[in-house]
């Protein structure tokens, strides 16, 4: 398998990784969820305003309204937008 730069340790290894998880006790395991939820709950709602992000929508705080309101003024002159 093909290292990654910068990491600590030696090459990768699913035993390895297995072995750590395997010894993991509840009070981890529980703490490792209840993370993973803390961090899914906080973020979800930022998620459908990162997918409009990536697909072109940018905020108006960023510069868009000012473009789309100069779009409707050249499109309303019958210029060419």
């Amino acid at each position: 398998m093909a290292g990654l730069g910068g990491r600590p340790g030696g090459a990768l290894s699913m035993r390895r990784a297995w072995r750590t998880a395997a010894g993991l006790g509840v009070g981890e395991i529980v703490l490792i969820a209840a993370g993973i939820t803390v961090v899914a709950v906080v973020f979800q709602p930022l998620q459908l305003a990162m997918v409009r992000l990536l697909q072109g929508g940018w905020p108006d705080a960023l510069g868009a309204g000012l473009c789309h309101a100069r779009q409707r003024r050249r499109s309303l002159a019958g210029r060419p937008a």
